[in-house]
């Protein structure tokens, strides 16, 4: 087997992936059970004021929100809440855990087309997040699924943790460029200017009266650095401790400086226990036996 099909296919431990299960399942239960404070708004009012515009001129938003649903009743968004509940915490312990998966992937879909303008990255992402989770043997370990099969998997193809790695790479690298066009080039104050905005918390109020401007134009470009040559940090088995302690820096300084975007930091970070180096069992026994 040579090395990009060893890298892709070959033996790994399924530990990593069945960590990111869990992760990636408590930063949605956080982060939807704080956006269900405003289940009426979002999943209601915002659908019949969609609907309404769209009933005084059906081009309006169309290259925005392009679909527009029907707005459900009160009874209908508690059922839905319900069944958010039951299917993240079924993926959450490993019950039938790839149709958990899905099943979880079609409600986000369904929230999201609700509400197309008021979702973000996030929340699309998780969409296809989940839908590829319910092809990957995520309940291998660590799951009721495991109990149930009275078996324990002690390695898995490497393929479902590539590909989650890669889309977190892929963007990382996406979000470098956005920034690129977006400015952060040009001008060496973005990231002060941003610190200082709607996202600004006492904390950043204080770390800009102490921190001087060149020191955040450092910062600025070193968090441009990371994003872009993202690879280059988190592929390599040696660079790739360097490069998670600073990407964990990273976004637990997002979430100090600019308050509203924590969700998205724990989101992210959701994807770092992918890239902790866990060598599958019949590897450590062969290195024992030789």
């Amino acid at each position: 087997m040579n090395g990009l099909a060893r890298y892709w296919f070959g033996a790994t431990s399924p530990l990593p992936l069945a960590a990111f299960r869990i992760a990636f399942v408590i930063a949605l239960l956080v982060y939807f059970s704080d956006r269900l404070l405003y289940a009426e708004e979002s999943l209601v009012q915002t659908a019949t004021l969609l609907q309404d515009i769209g009933q005084v001129d059906d081009t309006a938003l169309q290259h925005l929100q392009p679909w527009r649903m029907a707005a459900p009743s009160r009874l209908v968004v508690g059922a839905l809440i319900a069944a958010f509940y039951v299917v993240s915490f079924g993926l959450l312990f490993g019950v039938y855990s790839r149709t958990a998966a899905f099943l979880l992937g079609l409600w986000l879909l369904y929230a999201t087309l609700l509400d197309w303008l008021g979702s973000f990255s996030l929340n699309r992402s998780a969409i296809l997040i989940c839908f590829a989770m319910s092809a990957m043997p995520i309940g291998a370990v660590g799951s009721w699924d495991a109990r149930r099969r009275r078996r324990v998997e002690q390695t898995i193809s490497a393929w479902p943790v590539r590909t989650l790695q890669w889309f977190l790479l892929l963007w990382y690298m996406a979000s470098g460029v956005a920034k690129i066009r977006g400015g952060w080039l040009v001008a060496d104050d973005v990231l002060w200017t941003q610190l200082q905005g709607w996202y600004q918390t006492p904390i950043a109020v204080l770390f800009l009266r102490v921190v001087p401007l060149e020191l955040v134009t450092v910062l600025q470009y070193g968090v441009l650095i990371f994003e872009v040559l993202a690879p280059l940090w988190l592929v390599p088995r040696r660079l790739r401790p360097f490069g998670m302690t600073i990407g964990v820096l990273m976004h637990i300084g997002l979430a100090l400086l600019m308050g509203k975007l924590w969700m998205f930091s724990l989101y992210v970070l959701a994807f770092y226990p992918l890239f902790v180096d866990v060598r599958p069992t019949t590897a450590r026994q062969e290195e024992k036996q030789v």
